[in-house]
Order: structure tokens, then sequence, then C-alpha cells
């Protein structure tokens, strides 16, 4: 084999072993990085609600709906005009607990909002779907969070569905620093269950 040949063939190795190397850490820091969220994230507890009663189990993921993925509100309500939430952008929703305990929308914002209060949290989404309401003339929104499936053990998906039929069972979500969001555990008839998995 010629010296360029072997010159050829290490620079070829090299680049593959970079190219390997690459996508490991990339890897890592993507795991590192939920692992931070779940552990690091201020923990809250949404009320699940029921999505599709004849579609909710999808192999060995669960759908999950949450109240605060409608949005209706106004200008006026939010504080500040709603021109830019539009359908594929992203957006910070601030999230306040009322009495009861229910998350309820309390404004959105097309970047993390400044001054929030310490009670409230911000969470990040991606907007759906966007209209006007007939009556209200609303801005109705549909927001996604990525908190919407979740895995569960082979065999476990029938008393899940049931209990959200029945409104037993509850989100544990953490929050990260940016308004990441990812689904820690669940509340099942007042048990907590952790996740079993990192993703």
């Amino acid at each position: 084999m010629s010296n360029a040949n072997l010159k050829s063939h290490a620079l070829y190795w090299a680049m593959l072993a970079g190219v390997a190397v690459v996508q490991i850490g990339l890897l890592v820091k993507i795991i590192f990085d939920r692992q931070t969220l779940l552990t690091t994230g201020r923990e809250i507890v949404m009320q699940v609600q029921p999505v599709d009663p004849r579609d909710w189990l999808r192999g060995d993921y669960v759908i999950l709906g949450y109240g605060i993925s409608p949005v209706s509100m106004t200008a006026e309500q939010n504080g500040a005009p709603l021109d830019s939430i539009t359908p594929g952008r992203t957006v910070y929703a601030t999230l306040h607990a009322g009495a009861d305990g229910v998350w309820t929308v309390k404004r959105l914002t097309p970047a993390y909002p400044a001054g929030i209060e310490p009670q409230d949290v911000a969470v990040k989404g991606i907007v759906q779907q966007r209209w006007r309401g007939r009556q209200s003339g609303d801005n109705q929104f549909t927001i996604k969070y990525g908190i919407e499936s979740y895995f569960v053990p082979e065999g476990t998906g029938r008393q899940l569905e049931s209990s959200v039929r029945d409104k037993k069972i509850q989100a544990i979500i953490a929050v990260g620093a940016g308004g990441e969001v990812a689904i820690k555990g669940l509340i099942i008839d007042g048990e907590r269950r952790e996740a079993t998995s990192v993703f």
C-alpha cells in the first residue's frame, strides 16, 4: 500500500471516529439535560383529562390531555397583543394555580416572560391551531407542550384509561428554568408512581 493510500485510509478512520464521538456526545448531552430537568425542575401536579376514549391507548404509550392545552383569551386578558402567537411558533404560557390547585393559563408570550410571580410558572409549547370564537370573539389556541404522551409498562394501560375516565389521575410535571417540561410520573388514585424511563 502506498504512503498516500495509508494517509487517506488513516484520515477516513479518524473522520469516522470524530463523527462517532460527536454523536455520542450529543446523545449524552440529551440524556444529561433530560435527567437534570427531571431532578432539578420545579414540580407541579396537573389534572389529566380524557382525550379520545376510543384511541387513548396507543401501544405502550398513553395520550394525555391537559386543561392548559386549549386556551381561550383576549388581548385584554393577556395584557398584551396576541398577533405574534400563530400556529407553528413557540409560545410561553404563564400558569397560575387556583385555590383548587388547578393550573390555568394566565398569559401567553412569544418569548420567556420577565417578572413571573413566585407562585406562577412558565412552560414552553408550540401553537398547533388558532382561531376566533364565533360568539365570544376570543382568540382560541391549541398548544402542545411535549407532555401529551407517556410510556406505560405493558399491561397497565387499561387501568390508566379507567383512572383518566374517572378523573383519578394526575401528571407530575417537572418545569425547567427555561420553560421546558417533562413528565416525572403520575399520581393514580392518590398513589405516586415515578416514570420508569428518562424518555
